[in-house]
């Protein structure tokens, strides 16, 4: 983690500014979601699916540059990437594994699904590589 007593320097310490809790994210969604009207006109939709995914992504890169702890879906991508698999294709077997246990269960899989889960890999290793990090890899084992 990161202890409050050091200071942060470059993106760190923006993710560490732009993290707010929980019990402060959740209600302003609500409030949010509350005032404003539900877009009917498809380019309004496209429009907030596309600025969705983007903010998704950046808020996973900046919870693992800044080690906040990340959420079990990030634990699942990092240690894949630990153990030498891509960031993308890490992601996607994070996101498809779910994905295709929900269609196996009778869920409904949409365009915007199919997006969401081929974008945000790249978007991801996008922005992590922006913020300058770096995942680690096991070391092979001697033998």
């Amino acid at each position: 983690g990161i202890d409050p007593r050091e200071r942060l320097h470059g993106p760190q310490e923006l993710a560490e500014v732009l993290r707010i809790s929980e019990r402060i994210i959740g209600p302003l969604l609500n409030v949010v979601l509350g005032v404003m009207p539900e877009p009917n006109a498809l380019v309004a939709r496209v429009a907030l699916m596309v600025l969705g995914i983007g903010v998704l992504a950046l808020a996973v890169s900046f919870g693992i540059v800044a080690d906040f702890g990340v959420g079990p879906g990030e634990v699942f991508m990092l240690g894949l990437i630990r153990r030498g698999v891509g960031v993308v294709p890490a992601r996607w077997i994070t996101d498809g594994l779910p994905l295709g246990l929900g269609i196996i269960l009778g869920g409904a899989v949409g365009v915007g699904t199919v997006i969401f889960g081929v974008a945000l890999g790249p978007l991801i290793k996008l922005a992590l590589a922006r913020l300058g990090y770096s995942p680690r890899t096991l070391a092979p084992s001697p033998g």
